[in-house]
């Protein structure tokens, strides 16, 4: 009794468990089936064309074949040579004359013209001077370089315009340099003379004198360079300089004297004093009261000309001697060799011995004087 009874209860608790065995093997089954009918409907999807199958190309709704696609295309045929030719106008060549006609008419340049056109250069005279001309070398220091005025205004271009003025053929070359002593002259003096000169001007020491340099120095250097002018067979106007007054009376004395004795040893030409006439007037210098002004200059001008005019004459004779064809026959001398004409020799006075014989008697039978 007791068994019916449990196994009554364990048939009737067998009826759920197989409910939910059906439901869980329901689950299980679907996916199955949803893919095996999938695989039925789309056999090609999921496993492409069989092995024998030719491949085949998918082709859209509506496209066209290949050949119809070329057939869309219109036929055109090339242009000949001669249809190309025909789209070019044709154009007759224009003879000479016609393009001549096009070309404006210009007229030719003068030479004149041209040369305007080139503006003018600093260079001096001397660099294309005439073979007649005589060059002067102006060798100084700040009053011939022409401190504080024009090019125009300055010493050597004022002397060489009165020379010209006069008829003389001239070109004056600035040599001056501001500040230069006797000493630094002396030292570019030497490549100074690699130029070609017919005469020089030298005027230097006025600044060994605003140092208070021994006059001694100056006249040793002053002396060189007048040795080396002489070398060089130059006629030279020596131009002298006075010592500040507030140096003493002796340095004054011996440093004024110096430049006439140098002369009187070289044989050479003195203007005295550089700056007569000019020196302490206000009117003729600049503000400096040491440097003249362009009225200065022509007072310098006026005041050198009767000392120059004698070399330049000299130079001149000297030029056309060197020039002259040579002559063996007997000539007088030239006075190309003779110094300047205040340190020439005197004519001989009458009655000397320039007729005796060369045993030393007169010629007329007389006595020696």
């Amino acid at each position: 009794m007791g068994y019916g009874t449990g196994s009554a209860h364990f048939n009737e608790g067998a009826g759920p468990f197989a409910a939910i065995q059906r439901s869980v093997g329901a689950v299980l089954l679907t996916p199955f089936l949803v893919f095996a009918l999938a695989l039925a409907s789309y056999p090609s999807i999921a496993f492409g064309q069989e092995s024998g199958d030719q491949e085949t190309e998918v082709q859209e709704p509506g496209t066209p074949e290949s050949e119809s696609v070329d057939d869309l295309i219109p036929e055109t045929e090339l242009g000949e040579p001669a249809d190309i030719d025909e789209l070019i106008p044709e154009m007759e060549p224009r003879d000479e004359a016609e393009i001549e006609a096009l070309i404006p008419e210009t007229e030719p340049r003068e030479q004149t013209d041209v040369d305007a056109l080139i503006p003018e250069t600093g260079a001096s005279s001397a660099d294309a001077a005439p073979s007649g001309e005589i060059r002067i070398l102006a060798f100084g220091a700040s009053i011939v370089e022409g401190f504080g005025l024009a090019a125009t205004e300055s010493l050597p271009v004022r002397l060489e315009a009165a020379l010209e003025a006069q008829g003389y053929d001239v070109a004056i070359v600035n040599a001056g340099v501001s500040g230069d002593t006797t000493a630094a002259g002396r030292a570019r003096l030497g490549w100074t003379l690699a130029e070609p000169y017919d005469l020089a001007i030298l005027a230097l020491g006025s600044n060994d004198a605003l140092r208070a340099i021994e006059p001694a120095e100056t006249r040793a250097n002053l002396d060189a360079m007048l040795t080396l002018l002489a070398e060089y067979g130059l006629p030279v106007l020596l131009v002298g300089m006075y010592a500040p007054r507030n140096l003493g009376a002796d340095y004054v004395a011996e440093f004024d004297a110096l430049y006439a004795e140098l002369a009187e040893q070289h044989q050479v030409a003195l203007m005295p004093f550089l700056l007569e006439g000019v020196a302490l007037q206000p009117e003729l210098n600049q503000s400096d009261g040491i440097h003249p002004n362009a009225a200065g200059v022509d007072v310098i001008v006026e005041t050198m000309l009767p000392y120059l005019l004698p070399l330049v004459d000299l130079a001149i004779v000297a030029r056309n001697a060197a020039e002259a064809p040579t002559d063996t026959s007997p000539t007088q001398e030239s006075s190309s060799t003779a110094g300047p004409a205040e340190f020439r020799d005197e004519p001989p006075e009458p009655g000397t011995d320039r007729g005796s014989n060369s045993s030393g008697e007169p010629a007329d039978g007389g006595s020696n004087p």
